[in-house]
């Protein structure tokens, strides 16, 4: 007789195998599912039961939020305090006063906080002229912090990460200027006939609104994707190979230069790339150029206040030579690192920028009466102005310097 075969064991179970390997596999899916849903919830309902956490960060924000507004209405007091003691900017004059000091200001402030980029105070943001610390940057001091600690690095890197270019933010202010100011240049003749006067106020307006435009176009990601294509292109590496090529000839390797050759075109691909990431976007300082130098060849009512015009003018056109140095400076030899690259030509631009806006405010038409009533001349204003202006960001540099040593002092103790 034929002995059947015994069964094995698997052909008895049949399917059941695969079955469980789909069941394991859903199983997994649903883990990994549940875990993601379940961290998520952890840590919204961590951080909703805990509200001594949640006041911490609220007193711990509040008076970081509160100082950022002290400086501002610190200066608006003291602006408004000369104003209010020289009783000036009354009834019609009321506008014109207005205009130059917000204008003015504005300038004051571009200058102080330009100043500040060359200190590094946004060196973390790219604003410094250097390269924008990346996530990896970060998260390599990272376990040496609490886990809680090291949520909130994560959350402040990708915060870092979405910040515009600094340049990105000055087309924007410029835009801003032109785009809301272009309805009130005629606030002070409201319900009469535009006078010439208005129209080079409106021409302006327009100018700083394509001018900004044109600067917010030129450092969004919509031309991101092809200008990097078209340095890719030219960078690599059709000309490379040609130089690849010479640099492997008989010539080249009988005379030892192969690895000169291999590091120089390293560092010329590297250049290339900084060069990506550091943005040189001369529509700012174009603009407000373009400013000055209408502004300084524009006739006023007074010959003291043609040179005050004149001289905050010439000032913008300063500012603007002096950053074209050092996008020049910055494309010639791009910065490697994330520490502040402090371009010598930026003191100039802070300066001119802070001593053309506190000319501007000492050019309203009211100012300018006061000045010829008590017998001064233009150039005395401007030397005042100037000299304050040395004084203040003197002054800057010493409140950074501490800010810095009491960092230093606070990270030794930890």
């Amino acid at each position: 007789m034929s002995q059947k075969p015994a069964e094995d064991p698997i052909d008895e179970e049949g399917d059941n195998y695969p079955n469980n390997d789909r069941d394991s596999e859903a199983e997994e899916r649903g883990c990994l599912l549940n875990d993601n849903h379940t961290t998520r919830i952890q840590r919204i309902l961590s951080f909703s039961n805990d509200p001594a956490q949640r006041m911490t960060t609220v007193i711990r924000l509040t008076p970081k939020l509160l100082e950022k507004f002290l400086l501002p209405l610190g200066f608006t007091a003291l602006i408004t305090g000369f104003i209010v003691t020289g009783g000036l900017f009354r009834k019609e004059e009321m506008l014109n006063g207005l205009a130059h000091m917000i204008k003015g200001g504005i300038f004051f402030w571009y200058g102080i906080l330009t100043f500040g980029r060359w200190m590094g105070a946004f060196a973390a943001v790219g604003w410094a002229w250097n390269i924008r610390p990346s996530q990896s940057h970060y998260q390599q001091h990272q376990h040496q912090q609490q886990k809680q600690q090291q949520g909130r690095r994560v959350g402040m890197v990708r915060w870092v990460e979405k910040v515009p270019s600094a340049e990105f933010v000055e087309s924007f202010v410029i835009w801003l200027y032109g785009a809301s100011n272009v309805f009130l240049e005629h606030l002070s003749g409201w319900g009469g006939e535009w006078t010439p006067r208005d129209l080079e106020h409106v021409s302006i307006t327009l100018l700083f609104f394509g001018g900004g435009m044109l600067g917010m176009v030129v450092e969004s990601k919509w031309v991101g994707p092809p200008t990097t294509m078209a340095a890719t292109t030219m960078e690599g590496f059709p000309g490379d190979e040609e130089e690849h090529h010479r640099f492997k000839s008989p010539a080249y390797l009988g005379a030892g230069v192969e690895k000169d050759a291999e590091e120089h075109l390293v560092r010329d691909r590297h250049r290339a790339t900084s060069r990506r990431r550091i943005p040189l976007n001369p529509m700012p300082a174009l603009t407000i150029m373009l400013l000055g130098t209408m502004m300084a060849a524009h006739h006023q009512a007074s010959e003291v206040s043609t040179k005050l015009h004149s001289q905050w003018g010439n000032l913008f056109i300063a500012f603007a030579l002096a950053r074209g140095v050092t996008y020049i400076t910055l494309y010639l030899k791009p910065p490697t690192s994330s520490h502040p690259s402090r371009p010598p030509t930026e003191i100039i631009t802070s300066f001119c920028l802070c001593a053309g806006g506190l000319v501007f405010m000492t050019s309203a038409s009211e100012v300018v009466e006061t000045i010829e009533a008590n017998g001064l001349d233009a150039s005395v204003v401007s030397m005042v102005c100037m000299g304050l202006t040395c004084v203040i960001l003197a002054w800057e540099i010493v409140l950074y310097g501490i800010k810095g040593w009491a960092v230093r002092k606070e990270s030794g103790r930890s």
